[in-house]
């Protein structure tokens, strides 16, 4: 940083100018346009202000006023006295904030020669070596594999001058937390803005190596239509943003809502985020930015390691599978050199990448070995990887055709017991086993915070009939030689209809946790099978507690990726509690009609057997429901 030498004189002259624009600025109400607040981060509710950053590391970092956090117009004036003023600092105001400087000049017309005079070499340069032409939003596919990444992840990708991908520069926003942090810990302060939310810039390589390689995520890039001002604003706006954190919270305030929020400062025109929206999900950013005219239509698919293996197996001959099978179990080489024995080590080379670190100094010692005796092998055969050209973007894989995450559903259910009902069910996120699976892993069901209700006409009784904190169901069906474990976590509050008759308070607490596997005796249809420990909590059981391993079975049909149903079996044994045995059959299909639309037919058949001394009773309970969804 160079600080220039001059006359006391222009510090005056400065101050004189700078009071005539803060002058200015109040005339014009400047502080309480949406471009200023979009710019600082401020939030509005029931009449409180405060901005949603905090200062990174001590007072001053992001906000030049001591009370700049609640208050706007306090913020603008400090900001434009310390554009003129600021000329001692190790590193002055108009380093640090750019894209305040950019603002103030255009809104005030501000004479650039009358501010303070500085070099920002540290800024210039990080612009220098960006040598950003364009930007993507980056959607990072749905991991199963961690809680943090069930919604999947949105990023930001700075396109370089040079056309080199090696070279581009990402930006992430994510809660800075501790690796070593316990799984509830982390849902708990996720949840209630525990951890500070940090925009971080790494090389888009390292990126890719973490999502496609490490955690097995496809990548779908989207080209952002910016201005050549745009984008150097929105790059003066990420220079500011390294000087702030955000309380991060899991369902709003997380990676989607700031990137819609570094958006909005760029064009405060436009309103991205809602104030009273309560989940923010990646797969949403996307659609906001195409309602609202963010993309050029250019798009780019990035594979990932496991998509890249299952597609090279699925769609090489079956003989080259069975040599690729018989290639590792004894780690040899092809004693011949046919496109069967070329399609089998392309396969078996994505097999090693997928199935280990991405470290190869980490891979078990024979892997290594046999790896790099097959890529010496593959250099000396001049076939082309003809697999290749089958790993390619699906239109029906793109998340910008799937459905809008939240989901409102009105209904009609035909009860034995307890007479014809209408129902109302409300799900913020994400999607059930049957929803269509376009945009989506048919495979998986991330359900949180749904609520049903259901008034029943001839009792003339309304009831809450579901009240669903989260339901994770990852099915993960064991094929290409590839065998992992499906999962099921579910707690909320649910029904226990085939108790009606013996206790009416058949709300109850349930929590399961379960663990199997899932086959494909058909390419669409899925069998799984789980087991499963339960634990239910209400006065139906006269325990009040009950504790139940229980066996879960099933179907999934995908007949297409708008139609979709499951067939499943549950019974469970209890201990601790007088109903010894509860059994259920139950059958959900689900059918595309529009992009925001669907209908769902269920039925379900349960029946337990109670013990009432001296005998066992058996209760039952039959229902069938039809409703029609809308996604929005």
């Amino acid at each position: 940083m160079r600080i220039y030498s001059e006359h006391p004189i222009q510090n005056d002259l400065r101050l004189l100018y700078a009071n005539a624009l803060i002058d200015r600025a109040t005339a014009l109400h400047l502080s309480d346009t949406r471009a200023w607040r979009t710019l600082i981060h401020y939030d509005s509710f029931l009449w409180i202000t405060r901005s949603e950053a905090r200062d990174k590391e001590k007072k001053g970092d992001f906000f030049l006023s001591p009370q700049g956090e609640r208050d706007p117009d306090s913020e603008l004036k400090a900001t434009i006295r310390a554009l003129f003023l600021d000329t001692q600092s190790t590193e002055p105001a108009r380093c640090r904030f750019p894209a305040r400087e950019i603002y103030l000049v255009r809104e005030l017309g501000i004479d650039t020669a009358r501010l303070a005079p500085v070099t920002c070499r540290e800024y210039d340069g990080w612009r220098k070596n960006n040598a950003t032409v364009s930007a993507s939003i980056v959607f990072a596919s749905f991991f199963m594999g961690n809680p943090s990444s069930l919604f999947g992840h949105t990023f930001l990708r700075l396109h370089n001058a040079h056309g080199n991908a090696l070279l581009d520069a990402s930006f992430n926003f994510a809660a800075n937390a501790p690796d070593d942090e316990n799984a509830i810990v982390y849902a708990w302060r996720g949840m209630t803005g525990g951890f500070p939310g940090l925009f971080s810039m790494h090389p888009y390589y390292v990126k890719i190596n973490e999502y496609n390689d490490m955690e097995s995520r496809d990548l779908w890039e989207y080209r952002l239509n910016l201005t050549a001002d745009e984008l150097r604003f929105l790059e003066a706006h990420l220079w500011e943003l390294s000087y702030a954190y955000f309380p991060y919270y899991y369902l709003d305030e997380n990676c989607s809502y700031q990137l819609l929020a570094l958006l909005e400062a760029v064009r405060p025109e436009v309103r991205l985020n809602s104030r009273f929206s309560y989940f923010v999900a990646p797969t949403d950013t996307l659609h906001t930015l195409l309602e609202n005219n963010f993309f050029t239509g250019e798009s780019q698919y990035r594979a990932s390691s496991a998509t890249r293996y299952t597609t090279f197996y699925e769609n090489a001959t079956p003989a080259a599978r069975e040599t690729m099978v018989l290639l590792k179990e004894n780690r040899t080489l092809p004693q011949t050199h046919t496109s069967d024995d070329t399609q089998a080590v392309d396969i078996l080379l994505e097999y090693y990448k997928y199935t280990n670190e991405y470290n190869m100094a980490l891979w078990p010692d024979r892997d290594k070995e046999h790896y790099q005796k097959l890529l010496a092998w593959r250099a000396q055969v001049p076939h082309e990887n003809t697999l290749e050209n089958f790993v390619r973007a699906h239109a029906e894989d793109n998340p910008l055709v799937g459905f809008k995450s939240s989901e409102i559903a009105v209904g009609y259910a035909a009860q034995d017991n307890l007479g014809n009902a209408m129902t109302l069910r409300f799900r913020p996120a994400l999607r059930e086993l049957t929803d269509a699976s376009r945009g989506f892993s048919p495979w998986s069901q991330m359900q949180m915070m749904q609520f049903s209700f259901a008034y029943f006409f001839e009792k003339q009784h309304l009831r809450l009939e579901e009240a669903n904190i989260v339901d994770i169901f990852a099915l993960s069906p064991w094929q290409a030689h590839i065998h992992k474990f499906s999962y099921r976590l579910r707690t909320g509050f649910y029904r226990h209809d085939a108790l009606q008759n013996y206790n009416a308070a058949t709300l109850s607490w349930d929590s399961t946790a379960g663990i199997g596997i899932t086959l494909l005796p058909f390419k669409m249809v899925g069998f799984f099978v789980l087991a499963e420990a339960n634990a239910y909590v209400t006065p139906a059981w006269q325990s009040a507690a009950r504790i139940a391993p229980s066996l879960y079975t099933g179907f999934k049909f995908n007949w297409s990726r708008a139609f979709a149903s499951t067939l499943s079996y549950r019974i469970d044994y209890a201990f601790f509690s007088p109903t010894l045995i509860e059994q259920k059959i139950e059958t959900r299909n689900a059918l595309a009609i529009t992009h925001s639309t669907a209908l769902e037919l269920k039925f379900f058949y349960a029946w337990a057997a109670v013990e009432t001394l001296p005998h066992t009773t058996r209760l039952d309970a039959m229902r069938t429901d039809a409703s029609l969804k809308l996604y929005f």
